[in-house]
């Protein structure tokens, strides 16, 4: 990894910015004309995926092409509809099994990579992460921390690989939707969204992170609180049960979060994914899950039931909700 400089001078972050702009401001009209103050509006998770596969195309070269293959092509598409058709359910575990057939894709897309263990890992990962982004996504909607999260998560992936082109791109689209969310707390990622960004990750982190093992784990562990949060909450939740969650200012949880999360991913990125060794680096991993269990005592709060999920899921080009008396 270079400066900061080394990485906003390229043209692949630039390309990734502009693409990130234009999706951000897409997302904010359409929820202006729909007028989704009263609600949430999970959408923004496919427009910072399309993004991302859009700049991926532009920054690539005849020579040197870093979007996904076809088979991840595929691998982003099943994920995506997999998390639309389980977006009202507010069930992970549903998600999960309706990624399968995304890691399936994954799975045989990074056949050839160059330690067998790889592939399989990642699908698995991309398995479990994208349903937990979601999940995490849906908890936190109120703050809409999954969008502001996005960068975090990139800046990680760019910070452990060897090969960065990709990840600069990754970088440039979601710093828009991270100022986004801070702006304006109502785009969320939602499911299909979150699981198609996570595919995405995963994908060129595999690829552009395989002739260091290492790089591949940490790459993993960068989705921070996307992960973490959600695990550790239930956790929390047993342990806690009987006491009612802290009322905390939206603004001290944002801070409390961005704080967290570039703990975690630091340490994913700068500790376990410097190592070569792969077992290394997954054992090393474990500090990040006690300090998204701590973030997730923080964060606690009841998980939303299928009432809530349609109540605050648009309908677009639907009326919105009626006021509540």
């Amino acid at each position: 990894m270079g400066s900061v400089t080394d990485l906003t001078n390229t043209s692949q972050f630039a390309a990734g910015l502009v693409a990130g702009l234009v999706a951000a401001a897409i997302v904010a009209g359409i929820a202006l004309a729909l007028d989704a103050r009263a609600r949430r509006f999970p959408l923004a998770g496919l427009a910072h995926a399309s993004a991302a596969l859009v700049a991926l195309g532009v920054a690539g070269t005849a020579h040197q092409q870093i979007r996904p293959d076809a088979w991840g092509l595929v691998a982003v598409a099943l994920a995506a509809v997999a998390g639309l058709v389980a977006q009202r359910f507010a069930d992970p575990a549903l998600v999960a099994m309706l990624l399968v057939p995304a890691g399936a894709a994954v799975l045989y897309d990074l056949r050839n990579l160059p330690d067998a263990w790889m592939a399989p890992v990642v699908a698995a990962a991309v398995v479990v992460g994208g349903a937990l982004a979601g999940d995490f996504d849906l908890a936190q909607r109120h703050r809409a921390l999954g969008p502001m999260l996005l960068a975090g998560t990139a800046f990680g992936i760019y910070s452990t690989v060897p090969d960065t082109e990709a990840a600069r791109v990754l970088v440039g689209v979601a710093l828009p939707f991270m100022a986004l969310a801070m702006a304006w707390p109502v785009p969320l990622l939602g499911s299909g969204g979150a699981a198609a960004t996570v595919t995405i990750w995963l994908l060129l982190a595999a690829r552009d992170g395989a002739t260091r093992p290492g790089a591949v784990i940490g790459a993993i562990g960068c989705l921070g609180l996307f992960v973490w949060e959600p695990i550790g909450r239930r956790v929390a939740a047993q342990l806690l049960a009987n006491r009612p969650p802290a009322i905390v200012e939206r603004a001290a949880v944002i801070v409390a979060a961005l704080i967290f999360d570039a703990l975690v991913v630091f340490w994913a990125a700068r500790v376990a994914g410097l190592h070569r060794d792969g077992a290394t680096a997954a054992l090393l991993l474990a500090p990040a899950a006690i300090v998204g269990a701590v973030a997730a005592v923080l964060f606690l709060a009841p998980p939303p039931s299928r009432a809530d999920v349609r109540r605050e899921s648009p309908t677009i080009g639907g009326a919105p909700p009626r006021p509540r008396h």
